[in-house]
């Protein structure tokens, strides 16, 4: 294992033992011949003599009698040496006579012969060694010291003094050591022999027999002090390197097992030892010796200086492990370890564990001197870390052996063999008992040092890293790694672990990591800390928290990491801190399958450093876990409750925070704890104080936020998130203020007996949000029950917001319920209900307010006036996303879901969940700054910001609603019976509140928005009813008439997107005008007639405003026919006004072919009135004519006003009373002749108008003949004879005439085909006699004949009273009841009601060549018969009016296949009730006339409906009528014809949005969607006048075609008028798409041709097949097609 952390090796010195003197350093060179020679001839007296004062000293005689004195015998006695050695030891001598001096005491000690019995002559010695310490002199001086002491005989008298000398060379010699940089080299190493030597002679004194029999425990304490002096003084010594390191971290988890050697302190190849080590191997030698004769009262300070010690020597520890035991310290710290075992298993054990737990701490009392107490602590924390480390080494040892042992197990059952090292039983077992330092029982101490040293500082604090608190807390941290590492082992040795010690583990390191917290970058933000693995060689603390930090979190050891890293989230990078919230997620921490899930929550709601704008991820972890946690309690109302209390207590101080995205969960959470509370009280009228805090909160928050006063700026993009700021070097980290951490305590009942009733895995919960970023696969939380389904935000959730979504969830699950809401549910859910109207109309936050009116708007009503929400089908005719496209409020189309259906779809979590781009387009504001209450000046100065729109569609609500688009029995709108049961809802307040919004608004957002949205819930009839809603309805028609009228909608918003206006709000305000005309009852004829006065003035508004308008006046025209009758001048003077705007053309052509139909809007018109029609469609087809008009809009769109202005013409005309028509031809031809300009001819189309106007000028008659009484009898003669006795045919003009003499005298026929028609007339001769009875070939026929040829009859069967009846106004009679009426049959087209009259004009006009009246013959005569039958036949099989089939659908209630709808055989009253007025029932037997559209009465039924006028034929093909075939699964039979139309009535009883394909064909254009306003599929079968009173249509059209109808996106129609409308919008809806498919979806520029225009064109193949010849005519020689109005007008000539 390699050591991570390490020192500089340093030199050791050997302790052991001391060498001997050979190493004596030599003296100078002398000349040794003399010496010699003097010592061979001189005795030991003669050198006594010659050195004894006052001789003059000589070094060659000193040295020589220092060679003698050894061995000569008998030994001079020390007096007479005495003063030889005062003269040469003095310390005024030469230091070479001052060597000599003491070789000659050395010397003369050391003879065997010498013995100092003497006291005075001992004391005399002691006298010579009082001389300061040299380097020359040390040596000698110690020798002859040495002999000394062993030539006294009674030793034990100066043991003391003996010591005291030896303690004062000591100390003489080892205090400039301690300045090391002042003494050379050399002086040093000498100094360091010296002290060697000196330590190892006076420990040979302290430890020889005397000294210890004879010692008193006050001279050891004595010289143990000095020694301590020496060790404390050295220890403050500074080293090279820093004297004590951080511990070793060890190496990653992945690695842990490849192990290598310590490095372990090496010898320098220096001989320089630091003083250190000398004075503390010296005092742990003197203290091995006489440690057991100390008092405990002495611990105090020899404790102290073993833990500074060693704090001074440590080295570093290698990693934990049970197979990495070697003991890799240094001499000097083994000999520290050993006193330190032995005081720690002595007597005094518990003295020296109450040091130790004091010296943990910092010394508060002695600030001044910092680095003795950081020394003291370090020694302290290290011998605390080691024997933690024996301990936990026991544990690891005693698991591995227990593991091998499981292992060994043979198959019989016998225990095997397990190799062990030889000390593994030893560290298993150890003798002293290391129980009472396991982790568990030292941690309180332990954080208790690590709280104090991180809060210390010191008075006199350097730049010195010796003094850093991070020097303990390394220290502290390698103690908590250790313990750490041995929990990893015994996780992988036992299968369990010790839960007190990992608690335990847990705090400390929550108190550790407290730590990071003085660090911070430059600019004061928390230092981001790294997770890393990865230790440098000297690890910083930043380092070493951060390895502790790394560790894997998922590892069930390490359950207490999360709530670690969380406690310092400031300091982690989002990712990290979101972990460790999906880690507690994972682990069920939160949920309440862990005992301490209360306490958990309640440590992480109280961390103030988790929740920041800056950490999304985390953020949304957390709520995420709160989603989950909340789907598991919310059923368990012990468990729930005070967990959401909780929650509650912490939301309601972070609301006001930055916090928002994604805390939609929160206010629901709010908001549904609501209704549980009150639901759980089953009825009970019950005081709950915390619901009541709930609800004033929320309420507060909802409508009293004041941080959105005023206009909210909203920019293109909002981003909350900010980078971590990366750590600075620590030079520029500086501490702050420290973070005390708060807990709290929660008690529940144990959860184990309900815990079956948990979801803690695979829940049912839908994934609707995108994942974040991030979020790994591995981290995701148990997902919870689709509880709040969160959408992909653009915004940051408000704090408003949240709570108005609170309410509604709130009110939602009380009133949506499947029961009667009634007693205190009912008045809590009103209670939330008026709150929501207070937000919408009193909020300051725009947001909430339009948050209360998506869920307000979306009220709905059913049939029996039960109240529900609208989710999915709430726009099903897409009106309010056209209304949204009006205002800029609609999403791109590719962000949008609109299906031909008008379904929307569920939306899919997203979510994103983080603030991105927002769709849509970003509208530039004005601001005006000059505008004040009462003065809207034009002028104005403005400043262009940038808003983003609040709302756009399609529209989400962020939450699902309860049994949404489900009416249940919760609450009603309207009570019927006074026994219903159910509450009401104040609908009248709400409606209250749309009026206020729509007179007073200032915010555009929220105007906008009600006038989107509210023509969709006016349409809603049901949910508006009762006496105080009529009262309001009708007040707020006057209200949007007056706003309108006066300009007062809109006057007051502060802020108008760029781009819109005033005019805007009034064009949104017409549609809901267009609804309110269904609320007609509610209105005098005043307000009515001002209701269509405001529609004519929206024709003067932008083109939005005209088509809605003119839709409304469409609508107008079936259900205000006073009002439009008295308005309808105007109108159509403002139409000729408007009508050069290509794109309103056919909304004016549907509008004037809708009033043209309706005969009593215009019964009194005067002539110009008709012009003003007649000029708008003739204007149109000028406009057509151009060739660059047709560019402006569609091609399909072109043809079809082509087509409908020329019906327009055809319309009008007939309506004129007979008298009147010729007086318009002259204008209509003019017209009709400009529309041709620029051409040599007019074109075919007006040909054919020509044509029809000569037809119908001056008669009512039918287009085609029918066959009379007398016709039977003039033309069917007898047998034998033929029919005609001669026949001729003529081309006069653009006609062919056919004259016939008939077998019975004097009768011709005579018959005109033109292209509108055919004309046949009988006639007689009277110039031929009538040749009575008894005559010659008698007439017998004639005479009856006239008699009987004008009354009616039927070839049917008997013809009914009313039948004879002849109305001016068809629609003006109610049609024959089908069921027990008549059924026409016959040829019906000429049996029409009608009275019919004929000026003598209509005859010669029928038979004259017009328009060729000036060519100078009547006609050409044709006489080729084969072509004259060929071209009859062909021309008259050809319809003489247009022809139209429309299917006709019953959806009967549930039912949404085609397979289903086709099988119905009938409907409901209701639609009963529509067939009868939509045509007449016809008999398809024996029909000559009428069009069949394709169906066969012996395959498809005798009957059907069918309805015509003088210029179209409907055919419907009705399915209900048509023959079912059981063994039809398909309905194939009916499908064949009801699927080739191009127009289908649906009658939607379903309940559901009728799907635009739900008829699979490959003809789909358009459908006419007949349903009720109201949801209801019981009630549509029931006979209620109230229930059919009024219905919805809508029209569906394919994909790319363009809007046609006359009634926008949606109608609500009375019953009586409903079958009108239909058969008018069938009938132009049939136009249209005939037009649409002929231009292959107008994709081709085909021009669609008419049946009178195809006749026209076969009569001139006709012509031109015979050889006619074109006559000459002279009014074309102009230049001018006008110049051919003489002749186009035949007016004046007939």
């Amino acid at each position: 294992m390699t050591d991570d952390l390490e020192h500089r090796p340093r030199p050791r010195a050997n302790t052991t033992s001391f060498s001997a003197f050979g190493w004596r350093k030599p003296p100078p060179p002398q000349p040794s011949v003399h010496a010699a020679t003097y010592q061979k001839s001189t005795s030991v007296q003669t050198l006594i003599e010659d050195l004894t004062p006052p001789a003059v000293p000589s070094l060659t005689f000193a040295r020589s009698l220092a060679v003698l004195l050894q061995t000569t015998s008998p030994c001079p006695s020390l007096p007479t040496l005495m003063p030889i050695l005062g003269t040469l030891c003095t310390e005024h001598s030469p230091s070479s006579l001052q060597a000599a001096g003491y070789d000659i005491l050395a010397a003369y000690c050391g003879n065997p012969e010498t013995t100092l019995n003497s006291s005075s002559d001992v004391l005399a010695c002691f006298e010579l060694f009082n001389i300061p310490w040299t380097v020359d002199l040390w040596e000698p001086r110690f020798k002859a010291f040495a002999n000394f002491s062993n030539a006294i005989s009674y030793k034990d008298i100066f043991i003391s003094d003996i010591c005291t000398t030896i303690l004062g060379w000591i100390k003489s010699a080892f205090d400039p050591m301690l300045t090391p940089s002042s003494l050379p080299l050399s002086e040093t190493l000498e100094r360091q022999r010296g002290l060697k030597e000196y330590f190892s002679f006076l420990f040979g004194i302290l430890a020889s027999p005397e000294f210890l029999d004879g010692a008193h425990e006050e001279e050891v304490v004595q010289i143990l002090s000095v020694l301590g002096v020496s060790v404390r003084t050295a220890i403050l010594s500074p080293r090279e390197a820093p004297p004590f390191l951080p511990p070793d971290a060890g190496s990653s988890r992945a690695h842990r097992r490849n192990q290598s050697s310590t490095s372990a302190p090496g010898t320098s190849s220096s001989p320089i030892r630091h003083p250190a080590d000398i004075a503390v191997e010296a005092y742990a030698e003197f203290l091995t010796i006489h440690h057991k004769k100390l008092s405990h009262v002495h611990l105090s300070s020899i404790m102290p200086i073993l833990l500074r010690s060693l704090a001074f020597h440590a080295s570093p520890l290698p990693r934990l492990s049970v197979h990495n035991i070697t003991d890799k310290l240094s001499e000097i710290e083994r000999k520290i370890w050993g006193l330190i075992d032995s005081m720690f298993s002595g007597p005094h054990a518990g003295s020296c564990t109450l040091i130790l737990h004091r010296s943990l701490s910092p010394d508060t009392e002695n600030s001044r001197d910092p680095l003795p107490c950081v020394q003291l602590s370090f020694g302290a924390h290290r011998v605390l870390r080691s024997l933690l480390r024996r301990s936990l080494l026991a544990r690891l040892a005693r698991a591995y052996i227990s593991k091998a042992n499981s292992q060994t197990y043979t198959h019989t059952g016998a225990a095997g063999s397990v190799d062990l090292p030889e000390d593994f039983i030893s560290l298993a077992w150890p003798k002293e008992d290391a129980s009472m330092w396991e982790f568990s029982r030292v941690s309180p101490l332990y954080c208790k040092s690590l709280g104090d040293w991180m809060v210390w500082q010191p008075e006199n604090r350097s730049l010195d890293p010796a003094l850093s608190p991070e020097i303990i807390l390394s220290e502290a941290a390698g103690l908590l790694i250790d313990v750490l590492y041995a929990l990893d082992d015994r996780a992988e040795e036992e299968d369990d672990f010790d839960e007190e010690e990992v608690v335990a583990v847990s705090k400390a390191l929550h108190r550790l990591v407290q730590y990071i917290r003085i660090y911070r970058t430059t600019e004061g933000a928390p230092h981001i800390l790294s997770r890393s693995a990865h230790l440098d060689a000297r690890p910083t603390m930043l380092q070493i928290i951060s390895f502790i930090l790394s560790r894997d979190i998922s590892s069930p050891v390490n359950w207490f990491m999360p709530s670690v890293l969380l406690s310092i989230a400031d300091h982690l990078s989002d990712e990290d801190s979101s972990g460790a919230v999906a880690a507690i997620t994972r682990r069920h921490g939160f949920s309440p399958t862990s005992p301490e899930w209360m306490e958990t929550w309640d440590d992480v709601l109280k961390n103030p450093n988790v929740f920041s704008g800056a950490r999304p991820l985390t953020w949304a972890a957390i709520l995420e876990a709160i989603e989950t946690v909340h789907s598991i309690v919310k059923d368990v109302p012990p468990y729930r409750k005070p967990w959401v209390e909780l929650v509650f207590s912490f939301w309601s101080t972070k609301a006001h925070s930055e916090l928002g995205h994604g805390a939609e969960v929160l206010w629901l959470i709010l908001g549904e704890e609501i209704s549980l509370r009150r639901i759980e009280s089953q009825g009970e009228i019950t005081t709950d104080p915390v619901m009541d805090e709930i609800l004033a909160f929320l309420s507060e928050m909802a409508v009293h936020d004041k941080t959105h006063l005023g206009a909210e700026p909203r920019s293109p993009s909002i981003d909350n998130t900010t980078p971590a700021s990366s750590a600075v070097p620590s030079a520029n980290i500086r501490p702050d203020a420290r973070m005390t951490r708060r807990s709290g305590e929660h008690t529940l009942p144990s959860v184990m007996s309900i815990l079956t009733t948990f979801t803690t895995g695979n829940s049912s919960r839908s994934q609707s949000q995108n994942r974040r970023a991030g979020e790994e696969d591995a981290s995701e939380p148990p997902k919870g029950s689709e509880t709040f389904p969160m959408r992909p935000s653009s915004d940051t959730m408000t704090k408003s917001v949240g709570a108005t979504l609170a309410f509604i969830l709130a009110f939602s699950q009380l009133a949506f319920s499947p029961h009667p809401v009634k007693g205190p549910d009912f008045d809590l859910s009103i209670r939330i209900f008026r709150v929501l109207l207070q937000i919408a109309h009193s909020s300051t936050c725009s947001r909430a307010r339009l948050m209360s009116l998506r869920f307000l708007m979306r009220l709905r009503a059913d049939r029996d006036h039960k109240v529900y929400f609208a989710a999915s089908g709430y726009d099903p005719d897409g009106h309010i996303l056209a209304m949204a496209r009006i205002s800029n409020r609609a999403k791109p189309e590719e962000e949008s879901v609109d299906p031909p259906s008008g379904e929307r779809k569920e939306r899919g979590h997203s979510a994103e969940q983080h603030p991105q781009r927002p769709r849509g387009r970003a509208l530039v504001v004005a601001r005006d700054h000059s505008l004040s209450k009462h003065n809207r000046s034009t002028s104005r100065a403005t400043e262009s910001i940038i808003l983003q729109p609040l709302w756009q569609v399609p529209d989400v609500l962020p939450i699902r609603i309860p049994f949404s688009d489900t009416p249940t029995k919760g609450i009603s709108s309207y009570a019927q019976s006074p026994s219903e049961e159910g509450g009401l809802l104040p609908v009248s307040e709400y409606l209250n509140i749309i009026i206020n919004l729509l007179s007073a608004e200032r915010d555009w957002e929220v105007l906008s928005f009600v006038l989107c949205h509210i023509p969709a819930q006016l349409g809603n009839k049901h949910l508006f009813c009762g006496p105080k809603c009529r009262a309001l309805i009708n007040q707020l028609l006057k209200t949007l008439c007056a706003g309108i009228s006066t300009g007062e909608l809109g006057a007051k918003i502060d802020l108008w997107p760029d781009g819109l206006r005033p005019r805007d709000a009034y064009g949104l305000a017409y549609h809901s005008l267009s609804v309110l005309i269904s609320y007609k009852r509610c209105f005098d004829g005043q307000s009515l007639h001002h209701l269509v006065e405001v529609f004519l003035d929206g024709l003067s508004g932008s083109p939005s405003a005209i088509k809605c308008c003119l839709h409304a006046l469409s609508l107008s025209a079936f259900e205000l026919k006073p009002s439009m009758t008295r308005y309808l001048s105007r109108i159509l003077e403002k139409l000729s006004q408007i009508m050069s705007n290509p794109t309103m053309s056919v909304h004016i052509i549907d509008f004037l072919s809708i009033v043209g139909s309706i005969q009593s809007l215009h019964v009194n018109f005067r002539e110009q009135e008709y012009k003003m029609v007649f000029g708008v469609a003739l204007q149109y087809l000028q406009q057509h004519n151009r060739q660059d008009s047709t560019n402006q809009i569609p091609w399909a769109l072109s043809q079809h006003v082509r087509i409908m202005s020329y019906y327009i013409i055809y319309v009008w005309f007939l309506s004129l009373r007979l008298s009147d028509r010729p007086g318009h031809i002259p204008f209509i031809c003019r017209q009709l002749l400009l529309a041709n300009e620029g051409r040599t001819s007019v074109d075919q189309s007006t040909e054919v108008c020509f044509d029809w106007l000569a037809r119908y000028s001056y008669a009512s008659a039918d287009p085609r003949p029918t066959n009379s009484i007398l016709d039977e009898i003039i033309t069917n003669p007898p047998a034998a004879v033929e029919t005609a006795t001669s026949e001729k045919t003529w081309i006069v003009g653009n006609s062919v005439v056919t004259i016939r003499t008939l077998s019975r005298l004097g009768w011709l026929e005579v018959v005109s085909r033109r292209a509108s028609g055919l004309t046949k007339f009988l006639c007689r001769a009277e110039n031929v006699p009538i040749v009575g009875p008894g005559d010659l070939n008698p007439d017998m026929l004639s005479v009856p004949a006239s008699f009987m040829m004008e009354r009616p009859w039927s070839l049917g069967g008997p013809v009914p009273e009313e039948q004879l009846t002849l109305e001016s106004d068809e629609a003006s009679t109610s049609p024959p009841d089908p069921i027990t009426g008549y059924v026409w049959s016959g040829t019906a087209p000429s049996q029409r009601r009608k009275d019919v009259a004929i000026d003598p004009s209509y005859f010669p006009l029928q038979l004259s060549s017009f328009p060729d009246k000036d060519s100078p013959h009547f006609g050409t005569l044709v006489t080729d018969s084969p072509k004259i039958k060929s071209f009859t036949r062909t021309l008259d099989r050809m319809p003489v009016i247009d022809t139209h089939k429309v299917g006709i659908m019953y959806v009967a209630p549930g039912q949404t296949t085609e397979e289903e709808i086709l099988q119905n055989t009938y409907g409901s009253p209701a639609y009963t009730r529509f067939l009868e007025g939509i045509g007449r029932l016809i008999n398809l037997r024996g029909q000559k006339d009428v069009y069949a559209g394709g169906l066969d009465p012996d395959e498809d039924g005798e009957y059907a409906y069918a309805w015509w006028d003088d210029n179209s034929q409907v055919l419907y093909h009705t399915a209900t009528l048509m023959p079912t075939d059981p063994q039809d699964k398909y309905s194939n039979n009916k499908k064949r014809h009801i699927g080739n139309d191009l127009v289908r009535i649906v009658w939607n009883d379903s309940g559901l949005p009728y799907r635009f394909d739900t008829l699979a064909t490959q003809f789909q254009f358009v459908n006419v969607v007949i349903e009720p306003h109201s949801m209801g599929t019981i009630a549509a079968f029931s006979d209620n006048v109230h229930e059919n009173e009024y219905f919805k249509v809508t029209v569906q059209r394919a994909p790319g075609m363009p809007e046609f109808s006359p009634v926008g996106e949606f109608k609500l129609i009375s019953a009586q008028e409903l079958p009108l409308l239909v058969r008018q919008l069938g009938l132009l809806s049939d136009w249209f798409a005939f037009v649409f498919q002929t231009t292959e979806r107008d994709t081709q520029r085909v021009e669609v041709i008419t049946n009178w225009r195809s006749r026209l064109d076969t009569i001139q193949r006709f012509k031109a097949g015979v050889g006619f010849a074109q006559p000459h005519r002279a009014a074309v020689a102009g230049n001018s097609i006008l110049e051919q109005q003489p002749v186009r007008d035949f007016s004046s000539a007939y």
